[in-house]
């Protein structure tokens, strides 16, 4: 009989170990499903972490970074955040529209040199300036050396000394022909 009892013990206690082992695999299974989320949690926070190192490296600190979440968040109160997000995200250039500012730098430099050439024409046409000017470049001067010679002759002539810009003009060409 002391058998049948300890039978009776053993097959309670068997019950009692196997509700056991199946509440302690629940409490597992449920322990990884947290470990999990705390992982992506983990993941979430260290990508945060990293962009915020990046941030602060670029001298955006976490003053800077409040004072433009608060006017993110004036922005999407005045209007319709996912507009404003889209807005952002369709008009944004990652390059920061150098693209735009080298275009219109090219175009100015296109207009600069038709002026330029507008200009050279007009003075070629000028029947006083045009032919000298081309006898001066035919005989090897550069247009650098005409200005360099017009600003030597500006500084050492005064407005009515006729011979001394004379002298002044032979000795500046003999000077850039050596």
């Amino acid at each position: 009989m002391n058998e049948f009892w300890d039978l009776e013990s053993l097959r309670a206690n068997h019950d009692i170990l196997q509700k056991t082992v199946h509440s302690l695999r629940n409490d597992i299974n449920s322990l990884e499903q947290q470990r999990s989320v705390l992982v992506v949690n983990i993941n979430m926070h260290n990508q945060a972490i990293s962009t915020y190192n990046g941030l602060k490296g670029m001298g955006l600190g976490l003053n800077e970074l409040n004072f433009l979440y608060d006017i993110i968040n004036e922005i999407a109160l005045e209007n319709d955040i996912p507009k404003f997000l889209s807005d952002v995200e369709e008009q944004y250039d990652k390059k920061l529209g150098f693209e735009h500012k080298l275009e219109n730098m090219r175009d100015d430099l296109n207009n600069l040199r038709k002026e330029q050439v507008k200009l050279r024409t007009e003075i070629l046409l000028n029947p006083l300036i045009g032919p000298k000017l081309l006898k001066l470049t035919q005989s090897g001067l550069s247009e650098q050396d005409i200005i360099n010679v017009a600003d030597i002759i500006k500084g050492r002539i005064g407005p009515n000394d006729d011979t001394a810009l004379a002298a002044d003009l032979l000795s500046a060409y003999n000077t850039l022909k050596e």
